[in-house]
């Protein structure tokens, strides 16, 4: 092991840390200058119906790429009064799907296409003349930055991972899953980002330093601290913006600490239709995993019947049918 090796690791990962927290700062602000009056008057108006809330949340989680970010933005709505909690709460779970495609996003080869964006996003932003479109295109150059600094994240996995101290600090653990679930949930609490997280796990997964056990515990870990996140932000708030907080703050907890776990189960048993369906897509391994971590915020949607409900046992009751259908169905097929 050389030093040289050790500091293009180091220096890596740290540049995709910068890249994505910058990126994603860029991004949250930008868009928030894009928010206007009349485009706020107009999420109001799709936000009436849940379902088109819903799509509404879908297509901003997936611009956003922040579930934390997208929550405290439909928080101010709903303290200005421009959307009711009905269309609040559909929102943020849509967002949650829309977000989570990133980690599918970044498993494929768009490293030359964020370059091009970044390259033209960044010379619209320096140029006075289109001083008018500054807003969009640092709003472009944020998502730019905020994707290649996952893949730069995610391209240190493998020589990571020929380390032999890494090696060694990996069966130092005995593969446990429990630890990993732990550190999972440090690691986003530090980072504000389950995404990341889970995109450096899959990474692992790809060039065999992480097994699919520890992969779906990263999943969970990430998840749980996510949801201590949004616990925190929200202790400021009061009435219903904290319910909508600590809405979402529950949905994470329940899928990271109850539905990953049941998958995971699911997957030694060997009964998970899950796993079944991601194999018959003829997917590789990393894509399989982006597609199971998607699923686990899809398949519990059309359990929210009610989405005014918030008390904790509604919700504890909404995701464990989700989870026991998803299992009897399974075991059925």
């Amino acid at each position: 092991m050389t030093s040289t090796a050790i500091i293009e690791i180091v220096g890596g990962v740290a540049g995709g840390l910068g890249l994505f927290i910058a990126g994603m700062w860029l991004l949250s602000e930008n868009l928030k200058r894009l928010a206007s009056r009349r485009l706020r008057r107009t999420a109001s108006r799709w936000t009436s119906n849940r379902f088109s809330a819903l799509f509404c949340g879908l297509l901003a989680g997936g611009v956003t790429q922040s579930v934390i970010a997208l929550t405290i933005i439909v928080v101010s709505l709903l303290r200005s009064g421009l959307i009711s909690i009905r269309g609040a709460l559909p929102l943020i779970l849509g967002g949650s799907v829309g977000a989570s495609t990133l980690v599918a996003i970044v498993t494929f080869d768009i490293k030359m296409a964020a370059l091009y964006v970044l390259g033209l996003s960044g010379a619209v932003v320096a140029t006075d003349r289109l001083s008018r479109y500054r807003p969009v295109a640092a709003a472009f150059l944020g998502g730019s930055m905020l994707i290649l600094g996952l893949l730069l994240i995610k391209d240190t996995a493998a020589p990571l991972a020929q380390q032999p101290w890494f090696r060694d600090l990996l069966e130092g653990t005995g593969g446990s899953l429990a630890f990993t679930f732990l550190v999972a949930a440090v690691l986003t609490a530090v980072l504000q980002s389950a995404n990341a997280v889970c995109i450096f796990a899959i990474s692992l997964v790809s060039v065999r330093a992480f097994s699919v056990d520890q992969a779906i515990m990263s999943i969970g870990g990430s998840l749980t601290g996510s949801s201590a996140i949004l616990v925190i932000l929200s202790a400021g708030l009061t009435g219903r913006s904290r319910q909508v907080a600590m809405y979402m703050a529950f949905y994470d907890l329940l899928v990271g600490a109850v539905m990953v776990p049941l998958l995971y189960l699911a997957f030694r048993l060997e009964i998970s239709s899950l796993q079944s369906s991601a194999l018959a897509a003829g997917l590789d391994l990393d894509r399989q995993l982006a597609l199971v971590y998607i699923l686990l915020f899809v398949i519990p949607l059309p359990f929210l019947r009610h989405p005014g409900m918030v008390g904790i046992g509604a919700r504890t009751a909404v995701a464990g049918l989700a989870v026991r259908r998803v299992v009897e169905g399974a075991i059925h097929s």
